[in-house]
């Protein structure tokens, strides 16, 4: 993108030979009063008065695209130049002079801090005092008081136009790209995250597990990158610092739930129940040179999440529960008194492997499954948290999903999007949409003992 949008427009070579000014010579008086409102609202007059003095006096100046270099303007700003019919464009555009005299030692795009070329600098200092040469003389003419204006100062300020123009809109573009920075950095992890969403609905089991984990690795991706973005975009005082995306999962996963849509592959009780009589013997037989299992269906290569949804079936099992937990993994009372005898917690190496439900089901209760119920209303019956669970968690999926939308709509039309991301007609409301989501949707999971 950077050798598209700024490396494409570059100053020609007269400009590093521009002659300087003197160094104590800053200008800031002249741009002081340049800037005064009585100067600004005659700015455009006065330069339709030039361009028409140099038009019926026939006053040679280089106009060709290829001197001017407005054969090459980088798109974005192509607006600037096209305020006429294309067959007689404007030779003194307005806006370029107003940069000029509007320009610090340093800008701020989208919440970054650039500062300003030396090189720039003096070009505008040069075309400044150029045009304050030519100001007394074209007063004069349109005042009647004469009836011309030296060629020389005309060409001297036409050359200090063209060498300022170039060089500004070659900078000006390159800081607006490295403005976008924090949204390229997202653009990049969208789209091989929702491929590898897609390539998980078409694989074959235990192919789809192992891709369930580079999606999820491309999930860190996105939220990593999300933080700069939301910085750009979303009050200080609104902004989420860090996006976790385990709670992005676990809102899937308790949407799962609720709607029913936990397949029937994860539903074999037989098979989860020996999954876990097998993890809990290795645990009791692990040798001592083996490293012990983290339990993290995430964080293991391929490993599939049967233990993390083997509770899907029962409510959270409490130390209580041991014939619950008995039953579930098929074991006799021997075997788990035996397992018990060998140090083995069988409860807490469920609750261990499971942890994602359980939190889960810590934070809401007990959630009743729609489609086993069969009425929409059946919700109504379960607790209040699952409820609230219900509603937090699909609108924190549904403003993911819309703000994923927004940004692959822009990932062809980066050179369309306006400089201050903020002007966006879609992409504000939609980070800041998700921020909203994603904080009320921690308060419940991530942050159950905070009173905020």
């Amino acid at each position: 993108m950077l050798e598209a949008g700024v490396f494409s427009y570059m100053p020609s070579a007269s400009t590093s030979a521009a002659p300087t000014l003197p160094a104590g010579l800053s200008c800031l008086a002249l741009r002081r009063e340049l800037g005064e409102s009585k100067h600004l609202d005659s700015l455009e007059e006065s330069l339709i008065n030039l361009e028409r003095y140099v038009i019926d006096q026939n006053v040679p100046l280089e106009t060709s695209p290829a001197f001017t270099g407005r054969d090459s303007i980088p798109l974005r700003f192509k607006a600037l130049f096209s305020e006429n019919a294309p067959d007689q464009p404007r030779l003194l555009v307005p806006d370029v002079l107003r940069a000029a005299i509007a320009m610090e030692d340093s800008e701020v795009i989208n919440g970054l801090v650039q500062s300003r070329d030396p090189q720039l600098l003096l070009l505008r200092n040069r075309l400044l005092v150029k045009y304050n040469e030519v100001r007394g003389p074209l007063a004069a003419y349109v005042s009647g008081n004469t009836s011309k204006i030296a060629v020389k100062c005309i060409s001297e300020m036409w050359q200090a136009w063209v060498e300022f123009e170039k060089t500004w809109l070659y900078e000006e573009e390159s800081h607006i790209v490295a403005s976008f920075q924090p949204l390229v950095d997202v653009l990049l992890a969208v789209e091989p995250f929702l491929r590898s969403r897609g390539r998980e609905r078409v694989l074959p089991h235990p192919r789809s597990e192992k891709q369930k984990v580079n999606s999820v690795m491309m999930l860190e991706a996105i939220c990593s990158a999300l933080p700069r973005l939301t910085a750009v975009l979303v009050p200080a005082v609104d902004r989420c610092l860090i996006f976790d995306p385990v709670l992005l999962l676990l809102a899937e996963h308790v949407q799962g739930r609720l709607r029913g849509t936990i397949t029937p592959a994860d539903q074999d009780e037989i098979r989860l129940a020996h999954t876990i009589a097998e993890e809990c013997c290795d645990v009791a037989v692990a040798p001592l040179d083996r490293p012990m299992s983290t339990g993290s269906v995430w964080s293991q290569s391929g490993q599939p999440a049967f233990i993390a949804k083997a509770l899907c079936c029962s409510p959270l099992m409490s130390p209580q529960d041991s014939r619950l937990v008995t039953s579930l993994a098929g074991l006799s009372q021997a075997d788990f008194t035996q397992l018990r005898s060998a140090g083995v917690d069988l409860i807490g190496c469920c609750r261990k492997r499971s942890a994602l439900e359980e939190y889960a089901l810590k934070a809401v209760g007990h959630i009743a499954s729609r489609g086993t119920q069969g009425k929409r209303g059946s919700l109504a019956q379960s607790s209040v948290g699952a409820h609230r669970a219900d509603n937090l968690t699909a609108g924190l999926l549904r403003r993911f999903d819309q703000l994923l939308d927004v940004l692959l709509s822009m990932k062809s039309t980066l050179e369309h999007i306006p400089t201050d991301l903020s002007t966006h007609p879609r992409l504000p409301a939609a980070v800041v949409a998700f921020n909203t989501a994603y904080k009320r949707a921690a308060r419940l999971y991530m942050e159950p003992d905070n009173l905020l």
